[in-house]
């Protein structure tokens, strides 16, 4: 093999894909296509597997296929960069391995006379075991970062967690639901040690599946895990074979007043959202926020605080986190993603990371462009296809989610 040859499959994306199904099923198919994706927003893995399958069976083939036997069964993905190697040594930077179990096959279509074409849906096993389980158990005054443990790691036997310690400690009872809406229940309750309620399940493929539960605040508040840099392309050690470099990317919003006011901030960043609130033992009335002079508010609710001894219960601080939720998950909307833009396949980069762009100046004043910074990853999508091209597309918001702005 020439140097140039071996130089270039290091560039490649190497793709080996595993199922463990009998041999006449995996005949004549071939993978074309994986696409592998992470989202703050999903408590759950996207896998997606695109394959060719000739039809006409051959001599060497006992039985006819039954695409049946695809139903599910695990399946193991193997993705290597070797590329990136030289920039940053170890596995866990240049390789990603995937465990998922096969639950859909769908999309299956002729593209000739002798080959057809469809597509197989994979999650991770605690999607299943979580659609299986009902979840009724109570928890008196408990964390919801508590909470959430007992559930991912007792309940769901999930092999990796990242949870982030919450507040405030209260009481919590599942009635019979799946383990997943409860922690959903749970996060719309829990503060950062910031007293931000942006708490958010997601899964990454990290160490072959982990769940998360953590606040925007502190992931926003992490360090950059790699830095982009957009540069004119030339040869391909400038382009696609340097890992560092962005192939494409566009700022789909850049800020939003009216969303922002209509999600409780103001044009300086003042929270204007107001909330009523009763105590039902004193009978007195609260309000939490500036009212104005139409003296409205959206929020009536039902609080203990300052009489939660006397109830002998934990305060939820309903007033902590209601009138925060709603826009702090506001800022994870399709129409407030800040930067999209695609790399070449970054095995190393998992939603939730935070990474740094550059956009060189090129004029006199050099520098870099404004569009530069930091950026956390909202969701990303991994596209592996046959021959050897791989990309990963992401979708980010600004750091400064972490202050709860755009």
């Amino acid at each position: 093999m020439a140097e140039n040859d071996t130089k270039q499959e290091l560039y490649l994306t190497q793709l080996k894909t595993t199922i463990d199904i009998g041999t006449v099923e995996l005949t004549e198919i071939n993978v074309t296509e994986v696409n592998l994706t992470e989202s703050l927003l999903t408590p759950g893995l996207q896998t997606n597997v695109v394959v060719q399958n000739k039809l006409s069976s051959n001599q060497d083939i006992p039985k006819q296929k039954n695409l049946n036997n695809f139903y599910a069964k695990p399946i193991k993905i193997n993705v290597k960069r070797p590329i990136i190697d030289s920039y940053a040594g170890g596995k866990d930077y240049s390789e990603l391995e995937v465990y998922q179990i096969i639950y859909r096959l769908s999309k299956r279509r002729r593209l000739n006379y002798d080959v057809e074409t469809f597509e197989l849906d994979a999650c991770d096993p605690s999607l299943i075991k979580d659609a299986k389980t009902f979840l009724s158990k109570s928890w008196p005054c408990s964390t919801s970062s508590q909470v959430v443990s007992d559930i991912l790691r007792g309940c769901i036997g999930a092999p990796e967690v990242d949870i982030e310690s919450s507040n405030p400690a209260r009481e919590y009872v599942a009635t019979n639901i799946h383990p997943f809406q409860a922690i959903y229940q749970n996060s719309e309750v829990a503060l950062s040690s910031q007293q931000d309620p942006s708490f958010v399940h997601f899964m990454t493929y990290r160490n072959g599946g982990t769940h998360h539960f953590r606040s925007l605040t502190s992931l926003a508040s992490q360090s950059e895990v790699w830095r982009f840099v957009y540069s004119d392309k030339g040869s391909a050690d400038a382009s696609y074979a340097n890992p560092f470099h962005i192939m494409k990317y566009d700022f789909p919003c850049d800020f939003d007043l009216l969303s922002d006011v209509l999600n409780g901030y103001d044009e300086n960043g003042n929270d204007i959202t107001v909330m009523s609130s009763i105590n039902p033992l004193t009978g007195t009335f609260g309000m939490f926020g500036q009212a104005t002079d139409c003296g409205n508010t959206p929020y009536m609710v039902s609080s203990i605080t300052g009489t939660e001894s006397d109830q002998g219960v934990c305060n939820p601080n309903i007033e902590k986190y209601l009138i925060k939720r709603k826009p702090r998950m506001a800022l994870l909307d399709q129409d407030k993603i800040a930067l999209k833009l695609t790399v070449p396949f970054s095995p190393f980069l998992h939603a939730g990371d935070v990474i740094d762009v550059a956009i060189p100046d090129k004029g006199p004043l050099k520098g870099e462009l404004y569009g530069s910074g930091k950026y956390l990853i909202s969701s990303m999508t991994h596209n592996i296809k046959a021959g050897g091209l791989g990309i990963t597309t992401l979708e980010c918001v600004s750091n400064t989610v972490a202050a709860g702005k755009v």
